[in-house]
């Protein structure tokens, strides 16, 4: 059975024209130095989600990491958990405690191709996560009856901005191994009524020059819908161990 959500998000991205995204981006297919070596890596995410009225919760984890060449064509890389800190406004604590106490373990093993490109459906390029959360809200309006109640508008709100964040914090599917080209992106929200909206995307990269591997990399994601912005920041770094 083919599932409705999917029907309207792909219908929304062929609308507004943006195309349908695939499965890899092309700089997956442009030739580039990828050599990340055996020695132990400390890779760290951090990531800061704003939240309406001010203030933030923000959550960093480390892993040390290893990438194994396998036989035929790419890596594995492999890793666990070596640090974490939460840092979330009073009402929140409880959830900063179960964040504090969790040990992530679905990241890690992670594929790579041999270019160093994220072998996953969810890792995509910054492009494809615009679309994406562009053809969710596009989808969310055709389906508002309307919002004309203050309740619905901040719920309404709330939805478009959750889908943004969700689709944004997929890995970005060159992570490991960069372009370092930043990228700005803008896409207008096609809103019901006269209420606008956008979704902003910029990315900045670094790599190692002599291997190809991530230094840093950087994501903000804001979502804008009449005088209500929300910006959701994220951050890379793979160090020596």
């Amino acid at each position: 059975m083919v599932d409705r959500r999917e029907v309207l998000i792909r219908g929304a991205v062929l609308s507004l024209g943006l195309g349908v995204v695939g499965a890899q981006p092309a700089l997956a297919n442009s030739p580039h130095l990828f050599n990340p070596g055996r020695r132990p890596m400390v890779y760290t995410r951090r990531i800061v989600r704003g939240l309406p009225g001010g203030g933030a919760i923000v959550v960093e984890r480390s892993f040390e990491i290893s990438f194994v060449e396998l036989a035929g064509d790419g890596f594995e890389v492999v890793g666990r958990q070596i640090d974490v800190s939460v840092d979330a406004p009073a009402p929140l604590q409880a959830f900063a405690d179960i964040e504090r106490n969790r040990v992530e373990t679905g990241l890690f093993p992670l594929a790579l191709n041999g270019l160093g490109m994220i072998r996953s459906k969810e890792a995509f390029s910054p492009q494809e996560a615009t679309q994406k959360a562009v053809a969710e809200a596009t989808a969310m309006a055709a389906n508002t009856d309307t919002i004309a109640d203050p309740k619905l508008f901040r719920q309404f709100l709330q939805q478009v901005q959750q889908s943004a964040a969700q689709f944004m914090s997929q890995l970005p599917v060159d992570l490991f191994a960069p372009s370092t080209q930043p990228i700005v992106l803008r896409r207008e929200l096609p809103l019901p009524g006269d209420l606008s909206g956008e979704v902003e995307v910029i990315y900045r990269s670094a790599a190692d020059p002599s291997t190809g591997l991530l230094t840093t990399a950087q994501r903000a994601v804001t979502t804008r819908i009449g005088n209500d912005s929300r910006t959701a920041q994220e951050a890379w770094s793979l160090t020596p161990a």
